[in-house]
């Protein structure tokens, strides 16, 4: 009989987290996204939240993250557009876990990233000519893996990675540099990529898809999902104001039983509460988004997930949604936090990378839970998961 492996993925932000953590969902693991208690199941996930806070805290949390998941097969999630103190967490699990090489690979294809040359590639284009320039908090000035890491690093180059398991297993136990970085522009090579991470005993780090290749590579039975069943009111809570955002939102304007919100930057729950007023029966769909058509940098915009997480949590009784739609990682663990959350089940994807699952405890218990990352995906994605009659 198979020994199923007790895995640990760590993650700097909330959706992350759960995005990563669908793609365990694929197999016959339990997988729990936990806030409080400790660790139990097949595979428990931890969000250290430390994208956004001063690189030494963010180490401390991170080894923090390492003790708890102590004797459990590793996994560094990394933002896709490598947003973060990247080299830093990821030197801090090494030093906290028996890992002594790290692969990094933020590549998701199916999504549109890609590496190649160790250069990072969205839809084709070059990260630092995407919509990713203008984060509010993390503006993208290079493509390059290795300037983004911010650490010495070495470069597994594509035609290494399409060789044979034995020459890339060989390649990563040789280097002379702790972490390596590597290029995929197919699904097939991540999966190649998971299997000499495996081989070499190293630390696998990636996004999602990396992620999904390293359960293939595990070898887990695959378990059948149930299709996502979005069933009365769904609040959505866009917390980012990326222009990938936008572009979805303003699809939703058009269903007669959606209602777009837009606030202002410090906008209160009694400001918005007297613009709904009674809400009509026939609205189903409930959007709260920033009122603004490009990125704003101001303090008070910065704070906008603190904004919007308050209002929504404050609207919760008055619109007693059944599913809750967060958009943005830091907006999903501020709403989270505040309906005191204990965990998360994480059920599968309702589309590729945009993960699903029930929440456990607190105020929001039993409600379902679907997040996106901000700049992620098409525009029309919120119209066919809210709406998949109309596609």
């Amino acid at each position: 009989m198979t020994t199923i492996p007790k895995i640990g993925l760590i993650a700097d932000d909330f959706t992350g987290a759960m995005d990563s953590g669908a793609q365990f969902s694929y197999s016959r693991l339990g997988v729990h996204f936990r806030f409080a208690g400790l660790p139990g199941g097949d595979v428990e996930i931890i969000d250290t939240a430390s994208r956004e806070i001063p690189e030494p805290e963010s180490v401390a949390r991170v080894q923090a993250a390492c003790s708890s998941l102590a004797g459990r097969n590793l996994f560094k999630k990394i933002d896709s557009t490598l947003r973060g103190h990247v080299g830093a967490e990821i030197l801090a699990v090494l030093s906290a876990s028996p890992y002594r090489k790290a692969v990094i690979c933020p590549a998701a294809p199916l999504q549109g990233r890609t590496v190649l040359n160790g250069l990072l590639y969205v839809n084709g284009v070059p990260l630092e000519r995407t919509s990713f320039k203008d984060d509010p908090v993390y503006p993208v000035r290079t493509s390059c893996l290795a300037d983004l890491v911010g650490k010495p690093v070495s470069h597994l180059a594509l035609d290494l990675v399409r060789g044979s398991l034995e020459q890339l297993t060989g390649a990563i136990i040789s280097s002379s540099h702790t972490l390596l970085t590597a290029d995929a522009e197919t699904s097939d090579d991540l999966y190649a990529l998971a299997r000499a991470i495996l081989a070499s005993n190293a630390l696998p780090c990636g996004a999602f898809g990396l992620a999904k290749a390293y359960l293939q590579a595990l070898d887990l039975l695959p378990a059948e999902r149930p299709a996502l069943q979005v069933a009365g009111r769904v609040l959505v809570i866009a917390g980012s104001a990326n222009e990938v955002t936008r572009r979805q939102i303003e699809q939703l304007e058009s269903f007669p039983d959606s209602l777009v919100l837009k606030m202002g930057a410090s906008s209160s729950l009694a400001e918005i509460e007297s613009t709904l007023g009674p809400l009509p029966s026939n609205k189903r769909v409930l959007v709260l988004c920033a009122n603004q058509d490009k990125t704003i940098r101001t303090p008070a915009w910065l704070r906008f997930g603190k904004t919007v997480s308050a209002v929504a949590f404050g609207l919760f009784d008055h619109f007693q949604p059944r599913t809750i739609f967060v958009i943005g990682g830091e907006t999903a663990s501020y709403f989270c936090q505040l309906a005191k959350t204990e965990s998360i089940e994480i059920l599968g994807e309702a589309a590729p990378g945009i993960p699903y699952g029930r929440i456990q405890g607190g105020k929001l218990d039993g409600c379902q839970l679907i997040t996106k990352a901000g700049g992620f995906s098409t525009p029309d994605i919120l119209v066919r998961i809210l709406y998949p009659s109309k596609e």
